[in-house]
């Protein structure tokens, strides 16, 4: 799965009520509050080994630590949908195969603001307040970054306001 897949399905689990989902697949899979943490972690811990600043490579991979020891300690084996087989990442086992994807993938453009934009919606759901502000400072460093050197290198993309 992309990136973009996985970020999009921890906010969709983020913003939908154990109730819902209850009701969508009677006796379905749970996933819990720290599943989501650890698979949070897993995503910026992927988006940390991509940063071309190893200071903010090395403030978010401990972030994602952080996320990651206490996810693990409160989940729930015997509740959580959370498999160690032959394939530890739980995307797979709960939501399906890998889709099919173009080879070789083309890059996002400007990487860099792509990866920003991510960390800012995975804050969005994370309940630990010190991580979801490293990750929205992290996210909107790399987002400014990319815009000011996207500027520097083509003026005519910088973006005009008016005073009216």
């Amino acid at each position: 799965m992309s990136l973009t897949s996985k970020t999009s399905i921890l906010v969709f689990l983020a913003h939908l009520r154990p109730e819902m989902i209850d009701a969508i697949i009677p006796h379905g899979p749970k996933i819990s509050l720290a599943a989501r943490h650890v698979m949070a972690s897993m995503l910026i811990k992927s988006i940390s080994q991509e940063l071309k600043d190893p200071d903010l490579s090395g403030e978010l991979h401990r972030a994602g630590k952080i996320l990651f020891d206490a996810g693990m300690k409160s989940i729930s084996y015997n509740e959580d949908v959370w498999y160690w087989g032959p394939q530890p990442e739980p995307w797979r086992q709960i939501f399906g195969q890998e889709e099919t994807m173009l080879n070789p993938q083309p890059l996002p453009p400007h990487e860099q603001a792509y990866y920003g934009a991510h960390l800012i919606i995975l804050a969005n759901t994370i309940f630990f307040e010190n991580v979801q502000e490293v990750l929205h400072t992290i996210g909107m460093a790399l987002m400014k970054t990319s815009s000011e050197k996207t500027c520097q290198e083509d003026p005519a993309k910088m973006p005009l306001f008016s005073n009216a």
